[in-house]
C-alpha cells in the first residue's frame, strides 16, 4: 500500500482516477513524463539544479511572510473545507494581511519603486 502522503498528493496534482492507476501500478516517470503528467511544476538540468534551486528558494524568502503563510494554508486546506469556510478563510487571511505592517512596507515600497524589506509582521 501506498503512503498517505503519496495517495494524497498525487491524488490533488492528477485527479483521483489518474492517481489511482499510478499508484495501483507502480508506473515510474522520467522528469519529462512527470512535468507533462502535472506530477511536476517545473524541470531542471542536473548541471542547473544549484541555481534553479538557490533562485526559487531567494524569491520566496523575499516575498511576504503572512500572505506567504496564508496562501500555503488555503492551498493546503482547500479541500476539504467549504464553500463557506473558504469565504470565511478568505476574509480572515485578507484583513490580517491587511493590517500588517508587511502591507504597508508593500504598498510604501510600490510607491517608491524599490523591492519591499518584509517582516513578517
Amino acid at each position: 500500500m501506498r503512503s498517505a502522503a503519496a495517495r494524497v498528493s498525487r491524488s490533488r496534482l492528477v485527479g483521483p482516477a489518474r492517481a489511482m492507476e499510478i499508484l495501483l501500478t507502480g508506473q515510474t516517470f522520467s522528469a519529462t513524463e512527470a512535468l507533462r503528467e502535472g506530477l511536476t511544476y517545473r524541470v531542471a538540468a542536473p548541471k542547473e539544479l544549484d541555481r534553479v534551486t538557490d533562485e526559487l528558494a531567494a524569491r520566496l524568502a523575499a516575498g511576504p511572510p503572512i500572505a506567504t503563510r496564508f496562501t500555503k494554508e488555503g492551498v493546503n486546506e482547500s479541500l476539504n473545507r467549504s464553500l463557506d469556510q473558504e469565504f470565511d478563510f478568505e476574509a480572515y487571511a485578507q484583513t490580517t494581511c491587511m493590517m500588517s505592517a508587511d502591507h504597508k512596507e508593500g504598498v510604501q515600497a510600490f510607491l517608491a519603486k524599490r523591492a519591499p524589506v518584509f517582516q513578517g509582521k
